[in-house]
């Protein structure tokens, strides 16, 4: 075969309009796209990795005016004007360094020839400073002098070379290698070419674009996992905490339903370590902690909710139609905010697509999303298609009567506490996104590819200050500069920096407030929306009081200007730097475990059921015992003579009761008789209501002949239905059957919102039509188709004694 000639390639080469190219650089870079050199078209497809690749696409082409470029994220599909360059002719400028080469020396084997070349006369390696001060300008503070400390150091420890791979069949420049060596480690771009015959793809027309704002390529590369929040060792070991605290401020046991241990899904506490021993994506187990420790660490979930939720709410479609019951939604967007206004949107929010593969939400109102206050509270302040955790919902699952709604109200209570939380953070309080704050520097940097999309960006800008030197001052400064611009990044990187929200998640824990909890009981607040204030508004002034700017912990990257306060910056070693930070949460932490007891008691006292009447019944027998059980006296004689009880109609989902009374015979006024009463709703975990005991009022009377007996009621407990009170008394004995009417009074043991009309505490005098909170009716929620008085629902028939001379002897003597 002929030796290699120069004009045959460059003849051959520049015959070519359109080509295909491939350039790759692993991890990192990846282009792979389509050429036309007249009439000038690009297609472009862009990558950080072959896994997910494609991540981005761009077109350019020519117009009157110039160039003109659109690019898109493909996981969101929003296409955006592009304010950079168009991708070099890398072929065309193959041929000018072919030019520039001397082709005797050329290797070759059976399908190529190969030609080696080695630059040194480079801006870039000749004037490192000068060249790098042009694309970076001067540093002007401590990191962005230390990235440029390094990269002048790497720049003159690396070597670089070429190798052009030329088919000898075609005469085709098929692939280009250039390496670039910094202390023994390899970088290799490597070009690949083809001629392409088929036209391109069209240039997207009569689109319309996301924004007017134009971006840099680099930017549809970018993936921001989060905006931030406090991490999964906040939010559910503080959930835990402040359900603790109730528990220990209930003196007399109000409030024992929220805490108790009886629940069947409620086994453990849930702590600091349990949460840093876990994979922090995994919320805590089902069954095992309590829901609201659940629903607080599962509110941040991008992904869909963990497969106990569709079990829970299956049923329901309202909840599977709703994001993250079956795809993903970004619901930390509506996470900021304790008052109506909630985060602003912006551009470089459109990144979170390329790490989750979904867009951020549509913006709401005025280019807002949702404020954490509302997306927690739910009702008419927000779509409830996109959220079903809030407020508003868990009073309707309560409402349910049933163990499963009990349940799912306190889950999604543990999402809204979430929300209470996060206000308590600082940047949310001031609707600030911080998405490094919950990262060190090394994972930021490899969350968001900083180091790779750097040196890219670089690639083209060297590639532009090196274009007049032909052909080899695109590739080669390009080249040079990729690879000491990732290796100068990496090397800056301080793993030992980090935001706030990681410096709170491995440096603090709760032991150092437990004597200020201990010393304090959960806060109450007017209402709903006044708990969201008052924590965010705690916490903007404790952070100002110390000035502390938003993002807290976080700084701008100076050479990566694509996110705002993207690089954390405190140094977790240095004790002086932490300690305003481990201040302000040692002040914030205990104000969001106080107020989240104090929402948590509130969110109760709302929807506690009223107590009612559920079960009466009589049974007569021997003088002076003592029940084993509810409606069980020991000796084997006694009779029943009387059991009504209220029967739901619809368990689970409970409109009405009814009254059943399967036995009311006359009772024998000869016999002693023991009122057994159980109080509704018979619920877990707590099975039947207790009353007060000094409100506990029960007689029988008549309105016509005086009779009036006081039955005195004593509290009992049954495994079966838990709390009942049973009493004695004795009838009296006439010479003619009579009726007497029972009434019962008494208040509630546990706790209700008593700034109601009708709090809830009294009896329901009608259980047969079901008292609810009204959801429609904020900030008091007043019970509807509830009758509050004495339960008058039950009148006794009296037989004729059966020895009316003792009966009267011994009338006598009990008057």
């Amino acid at each position: 075969m002929p030796p290699i000639s120069v004009d045959n390639v460059i003849e051959t080469n520049s015959k070519i309009n359109r080509y295909r190219f491939r350039l790759e650089s692993l991890p990192g870079l990846v282009q792979r796209g389509e050429i036309q050199r007249k009439p000038f078209l690009q297609h472009i497809l862009l990558g950080r990795d072959l896994e997910r690749f494609p991540q981005a696409e761009i077109f350019w082409r020519a117009e009157r005016e110039g160039e003109i470029g659109i690019g898109r994220n493909t996981y969101a599909n929003k296409w955006m004007p592009l304010g950079d360059k168009s991708i070099p002719d890398y072929l065309g400028l193959s041929l000018e360094l072919l030019k520039r080469i001397n082709l005797e020396a050329a290797r070759e084997d059976d399908r190529y020839w190969m030609v080696d070349h080695k630059s040194e006369d480079l801006p870039v390696l000749k004037d490192p400073n000068g060249f790098f001060t042009k694309i970076f300008g001067e540093p002007t503070d401590r990191k962005s002098q230390k990235f440029f400390d390094n990269l002048l150091e790497v720049t003159k420890l690396l070597k670089v070379y070429s190798t052009i791979y030329i088919s000898k069949i075609s005469n085709l420049i098929t692939q280009i290698d250039i390496n670039v060596e910094i202390r023994g480690k390899k970088r290799v771009l490597t070009f690949f070419f083809e001629s392409l015959e088929a036209n391109l793809p069209d240039f997207p027309e009569n689109i319309r674009l996301f924004t007017n704002e134009k971006i840099i390529s680099g930017r549809l590369l970018i993936g921001i996992p989060k905006l931030g929040g406090w991490d999964w060792p906040s939010h559910g070991p503080w959930a835990q905490r402040s359900i603790n605290l109730i528990k220990e401020k209930d003196e007399y046991k109000r409030y024992r339903e929220i805490y108790s241990t009886e629940w069947k899904w409620f086994k453990e506490d849930y702590t600091e370590e349990m949460a840093r021993a876990k994979n922090p994506s995994q919320p805590a187990t089902e069954g095992l902690h309590h829901p609201i420790v659940l629903g607080a660490g599962c509110e941040d979930n991008d992904l869909p909710f963990p497969n106990y939720y569709n079990e829970w709410f299956g049923n329901d479609p309202r909840f599977a139609g709703t994001p993250n019951f079956q795809k993903n939604y970004y619901r930390s967007f509506h996470h900021y905010g304790g008052h109506e206004t909630g985060l602003e949107y912006k551009l470089y929010f459109e990144a979170v697509a390329l790490s989750g593969g979904v867009s951020p939400p549509p913006r709401i109102v005025n280019d807002r999303y949702y404020s954490a206050r509302d997306w927690g509270y739910g009702g008419n302040r927000i779509d409830e298609n996109l959220n079903r955790m809030t407020f508003v919902e868990a009073i309707r699952q309560y409402n349910r009567y049933s163990e499963e709604g009990k349940r799912n109200a306190f889950l999604i209570i543990g999402h809204v506490i979430h929300l209470l939380q996060d206000v308590g953070e600082p940047d949310h309080a001031r609707l600030v996104a911080h998405p490094a704050s919950g990262y060190n520097e090394k994972e930021a940097y490899e969350k968001w590819g900083v180091c790779h999309v750097l040196a890219t960006e670089t690639f083209a800008a060297a590639c532009a200050a090196c274009s007049w030197i032909l052909g080899v001052g695109c590739l080669f400064c390009g080249g040079i500069s990729f690879g000491a611009v990732e290796a100068a990044c990496y090397a800056s990187i301080d793993e030992n920096e980090m935001g706030f929200e990681k410096l709170i998640g491995e440096k603090w824990n709760l032991v150092q407030i437990k004597d200020k909890i201990a010393e304090m009981s959960p806060l109450n607040a007017l209402n709903y929306d006044t708990f969201f204030q008052d924590v965010a508004d705690f916490a903007i002034n404790k952070a100002d009081e110390k000035g502390l700017k938003s993002a807290l912990g976080c700084s701008a990257l100076k050479y990566f200007p694509l996110i705002p306060d993207c690089d954390p910056d405190i140094n977790s070693n240095d004790g002086n730097q932490c300690l305003p930070y481990i201040t302000l949460t040692n002040e914030v932490a205990p104000r969001i475990i106080g107020y989240s007891a104090g929402l948590i008691q509130y969110f109760y006292e709302i929807v506690n059921h009223p107590p009612f009447v559920q079960r009466v019944v009589i049974i007569q027998g021997p003088l002076g015992l003592v029940p084993d059980d509810f409606t069980k006296l020991p000796a084997p004689a006694n009779e029943v003579y009387y059991d009504s009880q209220w029967i739901d109609q619809v368990p689970g989902d409970l409109k009405i009761r009814n009254k059943d009374t399967p036995v009311n015979k006359p009772m024998n006024p000869d016999l002693q008789a023991y009122m057994f009463i159980q109080f509704g709703p018979n619920l877990p975990p707590l099975k039947s209501k207790a009353v007060k005991q000094e409100t506990l009022n029960v007689r029988l009377y008549t309105e016509n002949n005086g009779i009036n007996i006081e039955i005195p009621m004593k509290s009992a407990q049954s495994p079966a239905i838990g709390t009942y009170y049973w009493g004695t008394f004795q009838l009296k004995r006439t010479q003619k059957p009579y009726k007497l009417q029972l009434e019962i009074q008494a208040e509630d043991a546990s706790a209700h919102l008593i700034q109601r009309h009708q709090g809830g505490h009294q009896l329901d005098s009608n259980p047969g039509t079901v008292a609810r909170a009204n959801v429609d009716d904020p900030p008091l929620y007043n019970f509807i188709s509830y009758e509050p008085g004495a339960d008058k629902n039950h009148l006794l028939d009296v037989g004729q004694s059966r020895n009316l001379n003792t009966t009267i002897i011994a009338w006598q003597i009990l008057e």
